[in-house]
C-alpha cells in the first residue's frame, strides 16, 4: 500500500473509487444512460451511494455534471 500511495499519491481504495467516478463522467456524456443505469454499471449497488461520492469528488451531482456538459 505505501508504494502505492507513493507513485498514485493516494490509497489503493481511493484510486479504485476515482477509476469508478472518471468512468461515470464519461458515460455521463452519453445521455442514453440515466443515473441509476450508470450507478449500476460503474460498480455501485446504491444509485443514492453513488449520487453521495460522485458530488464528493466532483462538487456536483450526477444530475447537474450532465446538464453542464
Amino acid at each position: 500500500m505505501r508504494k502505492h500511495r507513493a507513485s498514485t499519491g493516494v490509497t489503493p481504495s481511493r484510486y479504485f473509487v476515482n477509476l469508478r467516478i472518471d468512468e461515470a463522467k464519461r458515460m455521463q456524456h452519453d445521455w442514453r444512460h440515466g443515473v441509476i443505469d450508470v450507478a449500476f454499471a460503474v460498480g455501485y449497488r446504491s444509485p443514492s451511494h453513488f449520487s453521495q461520492v460522485f458530488r464528493t469528488l466532483t462538487g456536483l451531482s450526477p444530475s447537474a455534471y450532465r446538464n453542464r456538459q
